[in-house]
């Protein structure tokens, strides 16, 4: 079993995600990385294309793009070697980009499995045939600090494409709940947010998270 992606440095959430999914994965059998920053996209595809008929393959991939391409050069070249790919899907807008596009949807269905994150993504997919292996909690956990205070955390890109503006607004309507959030300030973002959280007692900023 191979596990391809993205590994920090640098640090951001799909490598922090390849990075502790790859250490749980490890205590269970044995799996071997194939990372992207030193190995290289070409090589990478070789090894894949050229896999004996055993092997599989976890993807997580941070680009999108290079995900959509290496999905159909698979496809073209050898589309066997689909049923033996498991895709671990790390970006919000991949589930769409399968749905708008039949070739990669096509392709897409013969792979082993794809595992999306939220269930608008698995809507969307499964609108065009792809079946979401995630399962999900049947109801959710609300962990409270020993004040009694429910605690949430954001944990991404610090940028309204993340829906941060949304976790302030919701933060200025929820004052009793606590927001702590960790990740990289936007540049374009970085004024608007650190002018509204000053005006907000319940919100902590910790900056970035190193999470290995």
């Amino acid at each position: 079993v191979y596990y391809l992606g993205q590994f920090p440095p640098p640090f951001g959430g799909v490598t922090v995600k390849n990075a502790l999914l790859f250490r749980l994965l490890s205590a269970e059998m044995d799996i071997h990385k194939l990372e992207f920053r030193k190995s290289g996209s070409f090589a990478i595809g070789a090894r894949v294309l050229l896999s004996r008929s055993g092997d599989v393959f976890l993807i997580g991939f941070g680009n999108r793009d290079l995900q959509r391409l290496f999905i159909k050069v698979i496809g073209f070249v050898r589309p066997r070697v689909l049923e033996r790919l498991i895709v671990i899907v790390m970006g919000g807008e991949i589930s769409g980009e399968i749905a708008q596009d039949k070739m990669y949807a096509r392709f897409c269905q013969r792979v082993r499995a794809m595992y999306f994150e939220t269930k608008g993504m698995a809507a969307q997919v499964e609108a065009v045939g792809l079946r979401n292996c995630r399962q999900r909690p049947e109801s959710p956990w609300f962990p409270k600090s020993n004040s009694g205070m429910l605690k949430v955390v954001f944990f991404s890109l610090v940028d309204d494409s993340k829906g941060a503006d949304l976790v302030l607004e919701a933060a200025y309507r929820t004052p009793g709940v606590e927001y702590h959030i960790y990740g990289s300030l936007s540049e374009r973002f970085e004024e608007k947010f650190r002018n509204t959280v000053s005006g907000l007692s319940n919100v902590i900023y910790h900056g970035v998270f190193n999470a290995v």
